[in-house]
């Protein structure tokens, strides 16, 4: 098993987890996977304020965060 590479094994990241573990050819797509849920769930908790400043809706906030992981848009895809 690898070790992870680390200064400060108390905060290793999910990222570094996964570049450490995984075999090359799938790190990448799953750092995509990662941060693609990462910004679904910021835009979830986005404040009333904030998303009618970036112009979405209640509704279109909910859809996209329902979305799953592998349905982005083609052009985050390579």
């Amino acid at each position: 098993m690898a070790h992870l590479p680390l200064t400060r094994p108390h905060q290793a990241t999910l990222s570094e987890a996964v570049a450490a573990c995984a075999p090359k050819a799938h790190v990448s797509l799953l750092q995509r996977v990662i941060g693609v849920w990462r910004q679904r769930q910021h835009l979830k908790r986005l404040p009333a304020q904030m998303r009618r400043d970036i112009g979405l809706t209640d509704a279109q906030i909910a859809r996209e965060t329902q979305r799953p992981l592998w349905d982005v848009p083609q052009n985050w895809r390579n």
